[in-house]
């Protein structure tokens, strides 16, 4: 509201031009606020701009795009003879990016003819495009993309890495080791995909700031304030949204030393959810054995065994799923350590003949754990051994990252249809678990954590759990 405020302002005061008018207008509709588009527009006509009706009919098409690209792919046609070419470019790229999602044969072409509005898309459109390119292995119009970025962008890890696999393209290997070499922290998935490349294996236990400093005064004060009680109540009583307030509110500004402190003494409770969180707050000293916490160690072991899968693995999309609490319950309804939905739990249940599996006993870890990794090992059956297919299928369904498989034209790396899954939440999903499982791999494969049977096979890197993926 304060954005639309400022630019009605601007238009009124006379110091825009009308591309950053049509632009504003069009951001706004991408957004889904076609109101504030409108107003834009109507705006400008009384300040004398020349606003077609075309460009109406076109906030209409790129106020769908985001929400339903198919109607949006309609509408498009519907109104294309009466675009611009530049209305056209725009909306072509918009609608092209949007459809991605639902892995339309018509959005690598789209796009493409779209290509001469790239300067002026909106930074969603640009992400979006380049995933496109990834997903479709263009290599051109990945390059072309990430140019047209704003620079900030260009230097988030992910857009840095895949510069850098351009410059490797064009042979240079030196300027692309250089750009790889910056990409921090080292434990992030394209922090961990770098090092891989430049032949360095990341060991946290060799982190210098890993140890646990000693206690500190700030720590007790923070263990006996009200909000510190308070926010743990909240959680418990699953009031998370009131809790995660409170929760932000203790730790804000916290020195290192006593969100380590807060963390071990939340792990020591057995209140693993959030001594995790007070643990990834630290900037310079950090503690990965907090972080990367191996509750349920027994029950872990015996699933990974019984089901041959690393119990990295397993421990790191339990950590994802549910940070530890038994008795979560997700909005959809999902329930406990690695998050089943009842119907899919009683499917996995009579697969294994388990006897029947009711609401409640699914708070029960060991059981949870059973049915979940029995899951988990009939994800990776059906998607032949791919650990990354099979971790996208677990958090968005098997028929998603199936259908998301068969769109492919040409094999392409792990990495690569990684960063190119339309869905933010399975993006970021699969991203964590497996480099988590890498995390947990570095630092608990040892014969003491995890059974010896199974350690020779849970060593694991980034690129091993990633592989190439065929159509």
């Amino acid at each position: 509201i304060g954005c639309l405020q400022l630019i009605l302002m601007s238009i009124k005061n006379g110091i825009d031009d009308k591309n950053f008018i049509i632009n504003s207008s069009r951001s706004a509709s991408i957004s889904g606020n076609i109101n504030h588009a409108t107003q834009i527009l109507n705006l400008a006509k009384k300040s004398n701009f020349v606003i077609s009706p075309s460009e109406y009919k076109l906030t209409k098409v790129l106020s769908v795009s985001q929400r339903n690209s198919l109607r949006a792919l309609r509408r498009f046609k519907s109104i294309k003879r009466i675009l611009t070419k530049e209305q056209e470019s725009f909306v072509s790229m918009v609608v092209g990016s949007s459809l991605l999602g639902i892995t339309h044969s018509s959005t690598l072409n789209l796009v493409k003819v779209g290509i001469s509005s790239v300067n002026n898309q909106p930074v969603n459109v640009l992400e979006s495009t380049a995933r496109v390119a990834l997903r479709y292995g263009d290599w051109g119009l990945l390059e072309i993309v990430i140019q047209a970025m704003p620079v900030y962008l260009q230097k988030t890890p992910k857009w840095k890495y895949w510069k850098a696999q351009l410059l490797l393209k064009e042979g240079e290997k030196v300027k692309s080791a250089k750009l790889l070499d910056s990409i921090k922290p080292p434990w992030s998935f394209y922090g961990m995909l770098s090092g891989e490349e430049l032949a360095r294996i990341y060991n946290p236990k060799k982190h210098i700031s890993y140890r646990i400093p000693t206690i500190d005064q700030d720590f007790k004060e923070i263990l006996n304030s009200n909000s510190f009680k308070t926010a743990l109540l909240l959680y418990e009583v699953g009031l998370y949204r009131e809790g995660r307030m409170e929760w932000e509110n203790v730790l804000r500004k916290k020195t290192d030393k006593s969100l380590i402190n807060i963390a071990k003494y939340l792990s020591s409770q057995g209140i693993f959810d959030r001594s995790i969180s007070a643990a990834l707050k630290t900037k310079n000293e950090h503690n990965f054995y907090l972080r990367f916490p191996i509750p349920y160690k027994k029950i872990v072991k015996e699933e990974a065994r019984s089901h041959k899968i690393s119990p990295s693995l397993i421990m790191s999309l339990m950590r994802q799923e549910s940070r530890f609490k038994e008795k979560i319950v997700s909005p959809a309804g999902a329930i406990g350590l690695m998050q089943l939905m009842p119907s899919t739990a009683r499917s996995v249940a009579r697969k294994i003949k388990l006897k029947s599996v009711g609401k409640k006993s699914l708070s029960n870890p060991i059981i949870n754990v059973k049915l979940g990794s029995s899951y988990l090992e009939n994800l990776f059956s059906k998607f032949k051994g791919s650990a990354l297919l099979s971790v996208a299928a677990y958090n968005a369904g098997p028929s998603r990252s199936r259908k998301w498989k068969r769109s492919l034209r040409m094999e392409i790396s792990g990495a690569a249809f990684t960063e190119s899954i339309p869905f933010d939440e399975t993006r970021d999903y699969v991203k964590f678990v497996l480099s988590g499982a890498v995390m947990y791999s570095r630092l608990y494969d040892q014969k003491s954590t995890w059974n010896s049977e199974i350690q020779k096979k849970s060593f694991l890197t980034l690129q091993s759990l990633l592989t190439k993926i065929q159509p």
